[in-house]
């Protein structure tokens, strides 16, 4: 009991707040781990997902050769993104393992659904950062959006896995260079019908095939593009998320920085404190990880296709300032305020 007493007491509704409820396993005994319930059950074997990227190179470092990357009952954008993070992680490793670090790959594992990454038992006892104890779900800022079935002479074909909206960014992921490639998409051309739409959006549930004209992509050349995506390039955007998810994300990433010593555990509380709030408050809604303005004004991240950033003159010094970076990036505040004032006619 509570007070560390024995006693040969019923368990029942009335009686069961007289006891703390503990689990031992069978092989560590006397590690007792509480057992907790409230309104949205227990928690017993919510692990966060298994992710070894941040010790990756302790494990090429002892000459391995090959490295199993989990795929059974997983969709293709997970096998592609994961597959190509670890491809991309081992070369760099090679070319450099004295200042090899894993934060640009685990930035691309974070666009899989996932219950948040944890090193688990591989660096000895697991620790409370491990578990979820508010939220199990997979998540990710990111859904998949396609798959690429078919290059012709001028388009992409594009099978449709998850509904898009007129003005969304498709990410097209590269299987050997590096940054994806974005367009903002404003219209649909199902091939099969040879139907084209500006309709707010097209569903998948028809399993449809757009097609994806080469001329939308106002910097590539087509050449490029039929060799750097090929057919089987997955393709994903940005999904909205709920008021209660964002603080979700936010406390996978304090956790796994607590975990590998990066931050300190008062962050990682300080922002499951967040999650708690958010799901008290019960928001309602849902909004995306970065500005969506895409159909009624310019967002500034130069995507291709974007017709208010290529085509109006006021974006002149936008278009200037984020050539000189890669694609996707934002401008800095500063440089955001010099093309407002260029835009507006004033003096930067």
């Amino acid at each position: 009991m509570k007070d560390g007493s024995l006693k040969d007491i019923e368990l029942n509704d009335e009686t069961k707040e007289l006891f703390d409820f503990l689990i031992e396993e069978e092989n560590r005994p006397g590690q007792l781990m509480a057992l907790e319930e409230d309104d949205r059950g227990s928690y017993i074997l919510n692990a966060k997902d298994l992710c070894l990227m941040p010790r990756l190179d302790e494990y090429l470092a002892l000459g391995l050769d090959s490295l199993k990357v989990e795929g059974r009952n997983r969709s293709a954008y997970y096998v592609a993104v994961t597959a190509r993070a670890y491809r991309m992680a081992i070369d760099d490793w090679r070319r450099d393992p004295v200042r090899w670090r894993p934060d640009a790959y685990m930035r691309e594992l974070a666009t899989i659904p996932n219950r948040g990454y944890s090193l688990a038992f591989h660096d000895g006892k697991l620790s409370h950062h491990a578990h979820n104890f508010e939220d199990t779900h997979t998540l990710a800022a990111w859904e998949y959006a396609g798959t690429i079935v078919g290059v012709t002479e001028d388009a992409f074909l594009l099978a449709v896995k998850n509904r898009l909206e007129m003005g969304d960014v498709l990410e097209f992921v590269p299987h050997a260079t590096r940054e994806p490639l974005l367009l903002r998409i404003y219209e649909f051309e199902d091939v099969r019908h040879g139907r084209r739409t500006t309709a707010r959006g097209i569903n998948a549930g028809q399993k449809p095939v757009i097609r994806i004209p080469f001329a939308w992509f106002h910097e590539e050349d087509a050449g490029s593009l039929r060799y750097d995506f090929p057919v089987h390039t997955v393709v994903r955007r940005e999904q909205p998320l709920s008021q209660e998810a964002w603080p979700r994300l936010k406390l996978d990433r304090a956790a796994q920085a607590a975990e590998l010593g990066k931050a300190g555990e008062g962050n990682y509380q300080e922002k499951r404190e967040g999650l708690v709030e958010a799901l008290r408050a019960g928001h309602e809604g849902v909004t995306f990880r970065t500005p969506r303005l895409g159909v009624e004004g310019c967002c500034g991240r130069g995507c291709n296709g974007c017709l208010h950033f290529w085509n109006e003159p006021r974006y002149a010094r936008a278009r200037q300032l984020l050539r000189s970076k890669r694609q996707g990036v934002l401008l800095s505040e500063d440089e955001a305020r010099e093309a407002k004032q260029v835009a507006k006619g004033l003096p930067a």
